[in-house]
């Protein structure tokens, strides 16, 4: 067998023990209602915004609804869902094999590897049907093309990379564009070095345009009667991030940021020891370009990027490939040995319980625990095996501090700590994907549809949200008490809508909703249908048409 098939063969076993072996949930968590927008337009497509009162921007993260439809096409709902989650995966630890194989033998490629892929970051964002996982992959993918070799097609792939986040998500593709710069600048160049940045920055240029506009192509197919420009353009000079920040300096006690602070402090010792070492300075580089762009910008533009997991998701390719690289220039170069098999399976071990933790930490507890992390890294000297235990040792304090952040900003607990644990947002989605057939079988195109839910918006009691996130509830709220206002008259008045979908937790609250509807509007009887839910034990959707 060729060494390049058995490097294929090495990650694709990583692949198969994680998606099948270590327990890692197929589902993990929801941004509600971000994650239900997306989940529901990459499943029904135009269906969706078609019948709402406003589409929105949502329907143009077409990196993500892309490739999900596709599968979803071809699998089924829930399952291409989690086909895609399994594609998204190997993916990554395609990437991270391949970059850490570079400098390492492959014994050590596949431990660190299994240590990088067993993150709870990054299973969490994978079994959350956000966009985030794909940001997630496209920059996992974008450094191994870059670090593993000069090629054009390795350049094209890149920006091509860029140019499918910026329908992804822009931020991503920003932390993209930082990536492509500063690993261009760390490489060895030859004599004619700006020449040979110039050929990389017009073949990244090249990458970005065909793969921008294969998804505006799609962007054609999936919603033709939505403009990607006209819509892009017109929320992005719309939106002010700042009005979505809850408290601006959060981020600076959330224990799972102090991971991106440990992997560049870990970069830089490991390369102020490596100085002549080429890793060290990719994983110095790396580890210190995207966090500060991300400080720097959220200096001069305050926005919610450091304090929302679903943003906060995307330091996390860089740091842990910055601390793989760095784990290279500490491990001894040796080949695999049946007496070393029970220390890798072992540290390994120790990386994915530490998964498992819902341990609660304190401030100074965390911040100690970032600092034991960095010590430890650096413990050993020539001793493959205390080097190597100590590192996993490194890697499980991350998960710690990954897993005790708390549920602030997101609706389902457990962010990062559901990677391992089950849990009960699969059922919500196939409940969700139930109750929008039913949605949709009830309306029609250009019904301008709202969307009521029967909740507690203080203190926070909105358990049904996801299901109305599938129409796109937010944007297109019918109204926010538990009665139509004469000033809610005055909004549908304007919007004039056809239906009118509601979600209770009773029947009850639906009929006193549907009852206070003015009946000059002829409200039609309810149809009604009822789906599994968590709390309640069973959600009430029904439909109501309106004249105007």
């Amino acid at each position: 067998m060729s060494r390049r098939w058995i490097d294929i063969s090495n990650s694709f076993g990583i692949w198969i023990f994680i998606a099948f072996l270590s327990g890692s949930q197929a589902w993990t968590s929801l941004d509600t209602p971000d994650s239900e927008f997306h989940a529901s337009m990459a499943i029904f497509g135009s269906e969706v915004t078609d019948r709402a009162a406003t589409p929105v921007y949502f329907w143009t993260r077409l990196g993500y609804i892309g490739p999900a439809h596709a599968f979803i096409r071809f699998f089924g709902p829930v399952t291409g869902l989690e086909v895609f989650r399994l594609f998204l995966l190997f993916v990554i630890i395609t990437s991270i094999y391949f970059t850490i194989r570079v400098f390492t033998t492959r014994l050590n490629a596949c431990l660190l590897t299994l240590f990088i892929a067993l993150n709870t970051v990054l299973l969490g964002y994978l079994g959350n049907p956000y966009p985030t996982a794909v940001v997630l992959a496209g920059l996992f993918a974008l450094m191994a093309l870059l670090i593993t070799g000069n090629s054009v097609w390795r350049e094209v792939s890149a920006g091509g990379i860029i140019g499918w986040l910026v329908m992804t998500n822009p931020y991503g593709a920003v932390f993209g564009a930082v990536l492509f710069l500063c690993i261009v600048l760390v490489k060895p160049f030859s004599e004619n070095h700006w020449k040979f940045i110039l050929r990389r920055f017009v073949l990244g240029v090249l990458g970005f345009l065909l793969a921008f506009t294969l998804l505006q192509a799609f962007a054609r197919l999936l919603f033709p009667k939505l403009d990607w420009w006209e819509t892009f353009t017109y929320y992005n000079s719309a939106l002010n991030q700042a009005d979505y920040v809850f408290d601006l300096y959060r981020w600076t006690w959330d224990p799972s940021l102090l991971v991106i602070f440990m992997a560049a402090i870990i970069s830089w010792i490991i390369f102020a020891q490596n100085r002549d070492s080429l890793q060290a300075r990719f994983s110095v580089a790396i580890a210190t370009a995207v966090p500060v762009f991300a400080l720097v910008y959220w200096k001069f533009s305050p926005n919610p990027f450091l304090e929302f997991p679903k943003y906060q998701a995307m330091l996390w390719p860089t740091a842990l490939i910055a601390m793989g690289l760095a784990a290279t220039c500490r491990l001894p170069q040796i080949d695999l040995k049946w007496s070393r098999v029970f220390t890798g399976i072992s540290a390994v071990a120790l990386v994915l319980f530490s998964g498992h933790s819902l341990l609660v930490l304190d401030l100074w507890q965390s911040r100690m625990l970032a600092v034991l992390a960095i010590v430890m890294f650096m413990v050993g000297r020539r001793r493959w095996t205390i080097i190597l235990i100590a590192i996993a040792i490194s890697f499980s304090m991350a998960q710690l501090l990954q897993n005790s952040r708390d549920s602030y900003g997101v609706s389902s607990q457990y962010l990062y700590g559901n990677a391992f644990r089950e849990n009960d947002v699969g059922l919500k989605l196939t409940s969700a994907i139930n109750g929008q057939n039913f949605v949709l079988s009830k309306t029609k195109a250009g019904d301008r549809a709202l969307t009521w839910v029967d909740a507690e918006w203080f203190p926070r009691e909105e358990s049904l949200l996801p299901l109305a996130a599938f129409q796109l509830w937010g944007p297109n709220e019918a109204e926010r008490g538990p009665l139509v206002t004469t000033e809610t008259m005055k909004r549908w008045n304007d919007i004039r809508p056809l239906s009118i979908i509601m979600y209770g937790k009773t029947t009850e609250a639906i009929l006193d909703f549907w009852n206070s509807i003015p009946k000059q509007n002829l409200p039609t009887v309810p149809e009604c249908k009822d789906v599994v839910w968590v709390e309640p034990d069973t959600a009430h959707i029904c439909v109501t048409q309106l004249t105007w």
